[in-house]
């Protein structure tokens, strides 16, 4: 059993996860959309799942309170990108 902590900006909470671990992170695997992304993927090696990491924290993103992790590829890759494309967003709303 793993335990992940991810603070919540929201509510100033911290949010705890726990779950199994059916494999490990693939280092090698890193799949990244640009230089500089805040979300990033990675194989869980063994199985055919992805993890969703925020790179700010080194933790799985949480989406509705749920870490992104034990994906399939295309859910992965498409969050990624959403996530990513949010983040963006909002950095350029809060320099206008």
């Amino acid at each position: 059993m793993v335990d992940l902590m991810s603070p919540d900006p929201s509510s100033g909470k911290v949010l705890v996860a726990s779950f199994c671990a059916v494999g490990t992170l693939d280092s090698g695997s890193l799949q990244r959309n640009a230089p500089m992304m805040r979300y990033e993927m990675k194989k869980v090696t063994g199985v055919e799942a992805w993890v969703v990491l925020d790179t700010t924290t080194g933790l799985p993103a949480v989406v509705n309170g749920v870490p992104q992790m034990g994906l399939p590829l295309d859910d992965a890759d498409d969050l990624t990108d959403l996530l990513n494309r949010l983040d963006a967003e909002a950095q350029l709303a809060t320099k206008n």
